[in-house]
């Protein structure tokens, strides 16, 4: 419990310090089959982005396959059409790259794993 705490902790300084003046931003990235799921953390260190974290790391025990490809990686966010939220992080889930599903803000975790849990679960 403690090892996940600091990892989570760990992985919201690096990324609330990663914004770049080209209009790239550090986010976290996954593609379960067809799928492409994108989770943009708010710049500050806060309890909304642990929710999101959080919420993936629980899954990843149910669908540990599906999240063998996470990456943190740099993204122009603009050239993809997606708008960062100034409510807080967002998670995007991107289908032959239309947007399906996006979260953002302040939410309950068991909303956040309904939505990664479909698409999970869509082709299992």
């Amino acid at each position: 419990m403690i090892y996940r705490i600091a990892t989570l902790i760990s992985i919201l300084f690096v990324l609330a310090a990663c914004q770049n003046e080209d209009g790239e931003v550090e986010v976290i990235t996954f593609n379960p089959y067809d799928y492409n799921v994108i989770f943009i953390p708010e710049n500050k260190v806060d309890d909304k982005n642990e929710i999101y974290i959080d919420a993936m790391i629980e899954l990843k025990a149910e669908y540990p396959s599906e999240f063998n490809n996470v990456n943190k990686i740099e993204k122009d966010l603009t050239a993809m059409g997606i708008k960062e939220s100034n409510d807080g992080p967002t998670l995007v889930i991107l289908k032959s790259g239309e947007t399906i599903a996006k979260l953002s803000g302040k939410m309950p975790k068991h909303e956040i794993k309904e939505q990664l849990e479909i698409t999970l679960a869509d082709n299992k």
